[in-house]
């Protein structure tokens, strides 16, 4: 209790917070969640027992033998939830990868990644094992065809590169 203050506790703070919250005396795990961080999630997962992370990898169409490709997916998401948070162009992600670890190792061999870096396109392939991602393939091909079409087909190249992928028929995923 530091200068008066009491520090309240993760679901006392978020009961003061929120209305949806309050009406809970003992608010369940599945109201908690809503307010939950990527870090929360992933930090939560990370820490639970196996039989727990069992049920969850389940809803996502995995098993436990998928835990260690999970938790680098978590971990990817949350990295690229915080570069938009921050003002960052998705478009420029780049996941680092240190040159003496195996950084990611499950979650690249899932999505066939053979370079050090994750990049945008490699973002977009781990959203796909969970999700549509047709909308935003489409953008990205009908921005390269307008640059085509307007004779600046170094700019969509350029991009594209950037992004993690130089050939456009590599986008239809």
């Amino acid at each position: 209790m530091p200068n008066g203050t009491i520090k309240l506790g993760f679901v006392e703070s978020k009961k003061r917070d929120k209305d949806y919250i309050r009406t809970y005396n003992r608010p369940p795990f599945w109201v908690i969640i809503k307010d939950f961080s990527f870090g929360d999630l992933y930090f939560t997962y990370c820490f639970q027992k196996d039989i727990v992370k069992d049920k969850v990898l389940k809803d996502f169409g995995l098993t436990l033998n998928d835990d260690a490709m999970f938790q680098q997916i978590l971990h990817t998401l949350k990295y690229a939830r915080n570069c938009c948070a921050h003002l960052e162009l998705i478009t420029r992600f780049k996941l680092l990868g240190a040159a003496d670890l195996n950084n990611y190792k499950e979650l690249k061999q899932s999505i066939n990644c053979t370079h050090k870096h994750l990049s945008y396109f490699d973002l977009l392939k781990i959203i796909a094992k969970f999700c549509n991602i047709d909308t935003i393939t489409k953008e990205i091909a009908e921005f390269n065809r307008n640059m085509y079409l307007i004779n600046r087909l170094e700019i969509a190249d350029k991009l594209l590169k950037r992004m993690g992928e130089p050939d456009i028929n590599k986008w239809k995923m």
